[in-house]
């Protein structure tokens, strides 16, 4: 994770059967990767695997089937955020909950003034207290969401 020009290890991803020449990650072919990212899931790939082990949780110990290959999916749930909204007079105060020490960019949506498209509001890490932010009240179509920054 980076924070800044600063990087933190976050996980260890690891095959449960790792060997040598399995190339978990790599390829035996220069230039190739054999990682794939997407939100919360990391498919790994492994090119020269060789167990015979057919689907998930099968017999890895058997290596018996040279160079099958085998995709090791790893997937992280994602963080919670509940948003509430009172209206205070003009202004919208938006509460925010949910785990801790995450970081959220909280959007916004317009339908009447024809902005359809997601707008970026703030970002915010969530604490052990509710994150308040107070936003003018311009119209009573909007609609709120946050998005998890990972």
């Amino acid at each position: 994770m980076r924070n800044g020009s600063n990087w933190t290890q976050k996980a260890y991803l690891k095959a449960s059967n790792a060997q040598a020449a399995d190339y978990f990650g790599g390829s035996d072919v220069a230039g190739f990767s054999g990682v794939a990212v997407s939100s919360g899931t990391v498919i790994i790939g492994a090119p020269g695997e060789g167990s015979n082990a057919v689907g998930v949780n099968g017999n890895q110990s058997n290596n018996s089937f040279g160079d099958a290959g085998a995709a090791y999916v790893f997937t992280i749930a994602p963080p919670e955020l509940r948003l509430t909204a009172t209206r205070i007079g003009d202004t919208l105060q938006l509460t925010a909950t949910g785990t801790t020490n995450t970081e959220w960019r909280l959007e916004s949506c317009d339908v009447l003034t024809g902005t359809d498209a997601w707008q970026p509001l703030t970002n915010i890490t969530l604490g052990s207290s509710p994150t308040v932010i107070q936003q003018p009240l311009t119209s009573t179509n909007r609609f709120y969401r946050g998005a998890w920054v990972p």
